[in-house]
């Protein structure tokens, strides 16, 4: 591979405040010599609709182009827990 490692950097997370958004940042400023982390945010894309596949929303167009051009992705994603039961 010639140049750098582009890699792209996608919170799961839309909450402005979450851990994972600070988490994708605090990525950006620490990739390995060689590499460079791009941040894609994900608010104001829409939901997946297959009527608009032929036509997709400027926005889904940008992060299909965004994927297509890194060569790694980073995606930091919530977990979600269960609450325990007791049994």
């Amino acid at each position: 591979m010639n140049g750098p490692v582009h890699i792209l950097g996608i919170a799961g997370s839309l909450r402005r405040g979450s851990y994972n958004r600070a988490a994708v940042r605090a990525a950006a400023g620490l990739p390995p010599e060689g590499a460079t982390l791009d941040i894609f945010e994900l608010d104001g894309n829409p939901g997946f609709n297959p009527d608009d596949e032929q036509a997709p929303p400027a926005r889904v167009v940008e992060l299909k182009r965004r994927l297509r051009e890194a060569d790694a992705v980073l995606i930091v994603t919530p977990e979600y827990k269960t609450p325990s039961r007791g049994c």
